[in-house]
C-alpha cells in the first residue's frame, strides 16, 4: 500500500471515531438537561418539586465552571504526547461515566451517597469534556488535506448538532411507548445506559488509529532541534506572557460567542419559550428540539464545504448575517400574536439551518488562530472560556435584564443580538496564525 492510500485510510479512520466520540460529549449534556425534571427527586428528594430541580440544575451548571480546569490540564497533554492517546483515553471517560449515571442508587437507597456519586461523576465529565473538543478538533484538522481543512474540522460541528437529535428520537420514544410515569419512576435511566456503547471505540482509537501527521512532523522537528541546540517545546504557559496570542484568543472567544448563545438559547431556551407561548404538549415541545437540530447539520455542512471554496472570514460574516434576520423574524412572528405550531416548526427550521451556516467555520478558524505546538490547548481556553461567560452564565444575565426591563420577550433578543454583533465584529478582525507576527513553535531556553 502507498503511502497516499496510507493516508486516506487514516483520514476516514479519524473521521469514523471522531463522530461518536464528539457526539457523546453533547448527548451527555443534552439528556441531562431534559431528563433531571424526571430524576431530580430520586437524588435530591424535596416536598417541593421546584427544588428538587433546581438542585439537579446546580450540578449540571457546577460542571460548567470545571471544564475549562479540565480542558487546560487535558488540551496540555495533548500538545505534550499527542492527540490520539487523549481522544482514545477521554471517548472512554465519556462512555464510561454517562453509562454510570444510568446505574446509580437513589437517594431513598444509599442516601446522601447518591448525590454525591452524581456530582463526582458529572465533575469527571466536564474534566473530559473540556478538552475533548479542542483535542478532536486539532485531531481532525492535522489529517485533513490542505484544501478540505475546513470541511473536516466542520464534522465536529456535525457531531455537536447530531447529540441533540439523538437525544430527542430517545425522548419521543420513550414518551410515545412508556409514558411520563414510567420514565419518572425508572426509564430516565435508560437514556443514559446508552453512553456504555461507545466504550469499545477507544480501544479501537488506540490501536488502530494512527497520530496525526502535523503533530508526528513537529516531534521529529523538536527532536531534531534540541539534538541541535539549546531548544524547548513552546508551551501554552509561554504563549500566555505574549501579547499577540492574548489578543488571538480574546477574538477567538468573542468570535464564538453567538454560537456558544445560540446554542444554549435557541436548543436549550426557545422550544420550551414556544411550549409556554403556544401551549404547546411535551411531545411537540420535543418534535421542535428534534427539527431544529436536523437542519444544523445541512447548514454546518454546507459552511464547512464553503470555506474550503471562499475565505473562512467570508463565510462566517455571512453565516452570522444569515443567523440574525432568521432569528429577529421568527421572533417577531412568535411575538406579533398569530404564532402556531406548524408555523414554529418552520421558523425553527429555518433558524437551525442558519446556526450551522456559521458554526461549520468555527473548528478550522480556531484550528488556524494557533500553531501546532499549542494548538489543542489554546483552542480548550477559547473554547471553554467562551461556554463559560456565555453558556453557563445564560441564565445569570437574563435575569439581570428581566431585573432591568421586565419579563418581556426583548430580553433573549437582546442578548442574543448583543452576541451577534459582537461575533460579527471579531470576524472582521480575525487573523490566522501565519498572518501574525508570532515567536517561532521552537523557543531558547
Amino acid at each position: 500500500m502507498n503511502t497516499s492510500q496510507s493516508l486516506r485510510k487514516a483520514r476516514y479512520r479519524a473521521i469514523m471515531v471522531s463522530v461518536p466520540s464528539n457526539t457523546m460529549e453533547f448527548y451527555d449534556t443534552t439528556i441531562y438537561a431534559f431528563f433531571a425534571i424526571y430524576f431530580a427527586g430520586h437524588f435530591f428528594p424535596s416536598d417541593n418539586q421546584l427544588i428538587s430541580q433546581i438542585s439537579a440544575y446546580a450540578v449540571f451548571g457546577l460542571s460548567f465552571f470545571v471544564r475549562p480546569f479540565g480542558g487546560i490540564l487535558v488540551s496540555y497533554y495533548a500538545d505534550k504526547i499527542g492527540r490520539k492517546p487523549i481522544v482514545a483515553g477521554l471517548t472512554l471517560v465519556m462512555a464510561l461515566t454517562t453509562g454510570l449515571v444510568g446505574l446509580l442508587p437513589t437517594y431513598a437507597q444509599a442516601g446522601m451517597l447518591a448525590p454525591i456519586l452524581l456530582i463526582l461523576l458529572r465533575l469527571i465529565q466536564a474534566v473530559a469534556i473540556g478538552g475533548l473538543f479542542s483535542t478532536t478538533t486539532a485531531f481532525l484538522m492535522e489529517f485533513a488535506p490542505p484544501n478540505r481543512r475546513g470541511f473536516f474540522t466542520s464534522i465536529q460541528m456535525l457531531a455537536q448538532a447530531l447529540a441533540p437529535i439523538i437525544a430527542n428520537i430517545v425522548a419521543l420514544s420513550m414518551q410515545y411507548t412508556i409514558g411520563h410515569e414510567a420514565i419518572v419512576d425508572v426509564g430516565w435511566r435508560l437514556p443514559f445506559l446508552i453512553g456504555f456503547i461507545t466504550a469499545p471505540l477507544s480501544y479501537y482509537i488506540y490501536k488502530c488509529v494512527d497520530e496525526t501527521p502535523d503533530f508526528s512532523d513537529y516531534i521529529k522537528k523538536t527532536e531534531l532541534a534540541r539534538s541541535k541546540s539549546n531548544v524547548v517545546q513552546l508551551t501554552i504557559g509561554q504563549t500566555l506572557r505574549q501579547p499577540v496570542y492574548v489578543a488571538q484568543i480574546l477574538r477567538c472567544i468573542a468570535l464564538n460567542m453567538v454560537g456558544t448563545v445560540s446554542f444554549y438559547g435557541v436548543f436549550v431556551y426557545l422550544p420550551g419559550f414556544i411550549q409556554s407561548l403556544l401551549r404547546l404538549s411535551d411531545i411537540q415541545r420535543y418534535w421542535i428540539s428534534l427539527i431544529t437540530p436536523t437542519f444544523t447539520l445541512f447548514g454546518v455542512a454546507l459552511s464547512g464545504y464553503c470555506s474550503d471554496k471562499l475565505s473562512r472570514k467570508t463565510v462566517m460574516l455571512s453565516g452570522i448575517t444569515i443567523f440574525g434576520i432568521a432569528f429577529f423574524s421568527f421572533f417577531y412572528y412568535l411575538t406579533a400574536g398569530n404564532a402556531n405550531y406548524n408555523g414554529a416548526l418552520i421558523g425553527m427550521s429555518i433558524i437551525g439551518f442558519s446556526i450551522g451556516a456559521h458554526w461549520g467555520v468555527v473548528p478550522i478558524m480556531f484550528s488556524e488562530s494557533y500553531p501546532v505546538a499549542i494548538r489543542a490547548s489554546a483552542i480548550s481556553i477559547t473554547y471553554n472560556t467562551g461556554v463559560v461567560l456565555f453558556g453557563a452564565m445564560t441564565p445569570t444575565y437574563l435575569s439581570i435584564l428581566t431585573m432591568f426591563f421586565g419579563d418581556t420577550p426583548m430580553n433573549p433578543i437582546i442578548y442574543i443580538g448583543t452576541s451577534i454583533v459582537v461575533s460579527f465584529i471579531a470576524a472582521l478582525v480575525w487573523r490566522k496564525a501565519s498572518d501574525l507576527k508570532v515567536p517561532e513553535q521552537l523557543t531558547l531556553s
